[in-house]
């Protein structure tokens, strides 16, 4: 009698069994394509991401290029108003240049008189780590931008 019940029993079992690994693999199944929605929304939310910086990007070209029309459309009436106006960037570079260099002066001065004349300790206390930044910065300002330009131009 034991034995015809645990026939009956394995029996029972190795017919649900089936079902039961089915349930397991259609878990499996619906977890990995939950998994996959999630990478394809993420996916499009880092591809909006994208196009959104795209569409502001060409925004800006657009409204630069505006202003770039507008401003070349209009020509001064007085040849002394055309050299003012494009003298400003210049004459606003060279002053703070200025300014900057005698600031500079300034602080060598100090430091050379803290440190008894001696240039070789004077000169790291005046040009530190952001003096480095604004050189660098100025330096590939000007020489990059034409490396730029004939990039664009194709020489």
């Amino acid at each position: 009698m034991l034995v015809t019940l645990a026939g009956a029993a394995i029996g029972l079992i190795s017919s649900a069994l089936p079902e039961i690994l089915g349930l397991f693999r259609q878990g499996s199944d619906n977890r990995q394509e939950l998994a996959v929605l999630e990478l394809q929304i993420r996916r499009e939310e880092l591809q909006h991401g994208f196009q959104m910086q795209e569409i502001e990007a060409q925004a800006d070209i657009r409204e630069i290029e505006a202003l770039h029309r507008e401003f070349a459309g209009r020509k001064a009436t007085y040849r002394w108003v055309e050299a003012l106006i494009s003298s400003v960037r210049p004459v606003m570079t060279y002053a703070f240049f200025a300014l900057y260099a005698g600031v500079k002066y300034t602080q060598l001065q100090l430091a050379l008189r803290a440190l008894s004349g001696d240039m070789f300790l004077a000169l790291p206390t005046v040009w530190q780590d952001p003096d480095q930044a604004i050189f660098a910065t100025i330096i590939g300002f000007w020489f990059g931008s034409r490396n730029l330009q004939k990039y664009r131009r194709g020489t």
